[in-house]
C-alpha cells in the first residue's frame, strides 16, 4: 500500500499512557456468599463501560460537525473543499499523538461552483450539471438574467454574454442549454420549483450548467444585479486519512491484532452533508481522542475515507491495496454513516451488515454481536435493530475482504428510510441531533472498547 506521509509521523504521547482501572465492590448473593459469576462479568461490563461513555463529549462533536458543514461546507468527492476537509481531519489525529498518513487514489470529477455578487461573494448550492462545458480556473463573472422556463422566446436581449437562470419545467434540460446557447448566454443556472436538489445531463452542452433547489434560485435572482461568477472545474484526486495506535499494553497483554474505525468525511454536490456525514466524522473524531488516552490491547486505525458518495471508492482503494497478511489482521470493522439526524421517524440506531442472504434472512458477526450487547448494557436496547442486511456504506468495502463489519445509522424502524434531507441542501447543522450523536458515540465506544479490550475468539465461518 503506498501511503503518502501528511507530515512528520507523531507518536510521543500515545505510547506511554497510564492504565486506567475501573472496579467494583464484590457483588454477594442474598444470602451473603458470591454472587454467579455472570452477575460480576455483567458489573465488570458496565464499569469498563463507563470508562468511554463517560468522556464523550457532545459539544466537541458537534464543533467538528460545525467545522466540516459551516466552515468548509460541501465536500465534494476530489474538490479543493474534500481535500481541506481531509487536512482538518488529519491535524486534529496528529493533536492527539497518531500516526497519520495520507493515501492519495484518482477520481476524477467534474465540480461547480456559483457565487453571486462576483468570485468572492455568496456561495450557492449547486450541482454541476452531467455534460457540462468546464470554465477556466477563475470561472466567468457576468449578469445575471431572468429566463422564465428557457423556450426561445424567454431569453431577453440582454442574455448575451450574462448567465441566465431558468426555471425548471416545460422544457427538457438539452433545450433550455441549447435555447440559452442560442441567445448568447455564458452559463446557465436551473433552478427546481421545490427545496430540492436535482441531477440533470446534456451530452456536450455548449455552456457551463448547474442546477440548484428553488430557495437557492431565489437568493440568485435577487442578487441578479450584482452578477454571478461561476465556475465548472476539474479535479484528479481524492484521498483517505489514515491514523494509527499500536497496542499499549505492556506483555502478553498486546494482540497482533487491529480494530478499524471508519466513516466517509466527502459529501454529494449541493449539500453540506451534515448527517450524511459529517456526523459519522465527528463521532469518529470523538472516539479517537477517547481511545489515544486508554490502554488497548490491540492495534487501533481510523480511516477517513474520501469519495464514499461515488461508489465506496476510498474505502475499497483502501481495503482491496492490504496485502494479504494485514487484512488478515483485521478483527472489526466499525463504520459511522449519519449517526446524528435529528429527524423523529429514523428513531432507531441500525447495525447493517452484509451477513447472510438478505434483508429476510441477516445474520451476526462480531460487531453486531458487540453493538447490540453494547446497547443493552447501556439501557439502549429499544432503539437498536441488529443486525440488519444492507450495504451501501463503507462496511461493504471491508467485508469484501472477509472483515466483520457493521454501518451504524439512523434509520426508521418500519420502513427503514433515511431522513428527508438526505442528500439535499437542507442537510445542515441544525437538523443534527446532539442526544442522537450521543447515543450513537456511547454504543460504538463501549461495543468498540470491548473488542479492543478482550481477546476475541477465532471468527467463525460466517466471517464474524
Amino acid at each position: 500500500m503506498n501511503h503518502i506521509p501528511l507530515s512528520r509521523r507523531l507518536l510521543a504521547g500515545v505510547g506511554a499512557v497510564a492504565l486506567i482501572a475501573a472496579t467494583a465492590p464484590a457483588a454477594t448473593s442474598a444470602s451473603g456468599g458470591a454472587a454467579p459469576a455472570a452477575d460480576s462479568r455483567g458489573a465488570s461490563d458496565q464499569a469498563h463501560d463507563k470508562i468511554v461513555t463517560a468522556r464523550i463529549d457532545a459539544d466537541r462533536i458537534m464543533g467538528h460537525i460545525e467545522t466540516l458543514t459551516v466552515d468548509i461546507g460541501p465536500r465534494v468527492a476530489s474538490s479543493p473543499e474534500e481535500d481541506a476537509a481531509a487536512s482538518y481531519i488529519a491535524d486534529e489525529l496528529e493533536s492527539l499523538g497518531y500516526d497519520v498518513e495520507v493515501q492519495e487514489f484518482p477520481y476524477v470529477n467534474t465540480v461547480g461552483y456559483l457565487h453571486v455578487g462576483g468570485p468572492d461573494g455568496t456561495a450557492l448550492l449547486v450541482r454541476a450539471g452531467g455534460g457540462s462545458a468546464l470554465t477556466d480556473g477563475d470561472g466567468i463573472t457576468a449578469p445575471v438574467v431572468d429566463a422564465g422556463f428557457g423556450s426561445p422566446a424567454d431569453f431577453p436581449a440582454a442574455t448575451a454574454g450574462a448567465i441566465a437562470l431558468v426555471q425548471r419545467g416545460g422544457n427538457t434540460f438539452a433545450d433550455i442549454v441549447g435555447n440559452a446557447a442560442e441567445a448568447g448566454a455564458v452559463g446557465v443556472a436551473i433552478q427546481n420549483d421545490d427545496w430540492r436538489i436535482f441531477s440533470a445531463t446534456v451530452a456536450d452542452s455548449p455552456i457551463p450548467f448547474v442546477t440548484m433547489n428553488d430557495e437557492q434560485g431565489e437568493l440568485l435572482r435577487a442578487a441578479a444585479d450584482d452578477g454571478a461568477t461561476l465556475r465548472m472545474n476539474r479535479y484528479q484526486t481524492s484521498q483517505n486519512v489514515i491514523a494509527t495506535k499500536a497496542p499499549t499494553l505492556p506483555g502478553r497483554g498486546a494482540r497482533d491484532e487491529v480494530v478499524i474505525f471508519s466513516a466517509h468525511y466527502d459529501s454529494v454536490p449541493a449539500s453540506p452533508g451534515a448527517s450524511d456525514n459529517a456526523s459519522g466524522v465527528a463521532v469518529m473524531l470523538e472516539l479517537a481522542r477517547i481511545n489515544a488516552q486508554l490502554p488497548t490491547a490491540t492495534e487501533i486505525r481510523f480511516a477517513a475515507v474520501g469519495a464514499e458518495e461515488v461508489g465506496l471508492r476510498g474505502s475499497r482503494h483502501y481495503a482491496q491495496n492490504l496485502p494479504a497478511a494485514e487484512r488478515d489482521r483485521i478483527i472489526a470493522n466499525f463504520n459511522m454513516d449519519m449517526v446524528g439526524t435529528a429527524s423523529p421517524e429514523q428513531n432507531t440506531l441500525f447495525m447493517n451488515t452484509l451477513n447472510g442472504t438478505g434483508v429476510d434472512d441477516p445474520a451476526d458477526n462480531l460487531v453486531s454481536r458487540a453493538g447490540r450487547q453494547a446497547a443493552e448494557r447501556l439501557g439502549y436496547g429499544d432503539i437498536v435493530r441488529s443486525p440488519y442486511h444492507r450495504g451501501a456504506s463503507d462496511h461493504q468495502a471491508f467485508h469484501e475482504i472477509g472483515v466483520p463489519a457493521v454501518n451504524f445509522i439512523w434509520r426508521d424502524p418500519v420502513t427503514a428510510a433515511l431522513e428527508p434531507t438526505y442528500h439535499q441542501p437542507l442537510d445542515t447543522i441544525d437538523r443534527v441531533s446532539p442526544d442522537r450523536l450521543r447515543t450513537a458515540a456511547e454504543i460504538i465506544a463501549a461495543a468498540s472498547y470491548r473488542v479492543i479490550r478482550h481477546r476475541v475468539p477465532g471468527r467463525p465461518a460466517d466471517g464474524g
